[in-house]
């Protein structure tokens, strides 16, 4: 039986544990020259708690607007103005003319910036349109079409619609058949053997013959198989059986 089992075994059997030591590294790592002191927190808190008398502070504002010493300011009541405003007072004077109103000059430079050199002409894009809208009547223009191949003056084209002609209706197949035609011969450079350096000696594989073998059969040795899948487990270690069950069953009767 493997190690598995025997472990499988005591867990069932509800064997007692040995006493394992644990050594707990959780704690920070602290230099022996570092003096930790008690924390005053808890302190603290209580006295926030309590309460305490804060001193009298005072703040410097300084969120005013900085003003020159030798600057006056005005203090300039407009009640009456905006409730003029609000009976429509203002807009009726305006409208009749008895108020007096400051005239006031614009400097519009909307219009864009031309040097006085240039010349404006007017656009003639209106006529031009007009002339389109009419129509015109268009000079014959003689096109160079070059999309053809460039064949030298040496080169003799020949008609091959007769020769196609004779391929379809079968006269070619049935020359070479008979031998009738007289074919010219023709060498060929066959290169689709590997290229095989001189030195290296090609021997004759058998793959035939090993599959012979493999088909036949053959007798395996025993072998013997080293298991250690299993967790390792210290001999001075024993597992007792698990109760998660049990507390499962407690948690849901709580519950209940």
């Amino acid at each position: 039986m493997s190690d598995r089992g025997n472990l499988n075994s005591q867990i069932e059997s509800g064997a007692a544990l040995k006493p394992t030591k644990v050594d707990d590294k959780s704690a920070p790592k602290i230099d022996p020259n570092v003096e930790v002191k008690k924390s005053t927190h808890p302190v603290l808190m209580k006295e926030v708690e309590k309460g305490a008398d804060l001193k009298k502070t005072e703040t410097d504002d300084k969120s005013a607007p900085h003003i020159d010493e030798n600057v006056e300011l005005k203090t300039v009541d407009r009640t009456a103005q905006m409730q003029a405003v609000k009976k429509g007072a203002v807009a009726r004077d305006i409208q009749s003319g008895d108020h007096d109103l400051k005239k006031a000059e614009t400097s519009d430079r909307s219009a864009p910036v031309i040097d006085s050199n240039v010349e404006v002409k007017k656009s003639n894009h209106p006529d031009l349109m007009k002339e389109v809208e009419k129509g015109a009547d268009l000079k014959k223009t003689e096109t160079a079409d070059k999309s053809a191949p460039k064949i030298d003056a040496n080169v003799q084209l020949s008609d091959r619609t007769a020769q196609m002609q004779a391929v379809k209706k079968g006269a070619v197949a049935r020359d070479i058949q008979t031998g009738e035609h007289d074919l010219k011969k023709a060498e060929t450079s066959d290169r689709s053997a590997p290229v095989i350096d001189s030195n290296v000696e090609v021997k004759k594989s058998n793959h035939p013959d090993l599959m012979k073998e493999v088909e036949k059969g053959a007798d395996l040795k025993k072998t013997e198989t080293a298991d250690k899948s299993a967790p390792k487990i210290d001999s001075n270690v024993e597992v007792k059986k698990n109760n998660r069950p049990d507390l499962l069953k407690e948690v849901e009767g709580k519950k209940k």
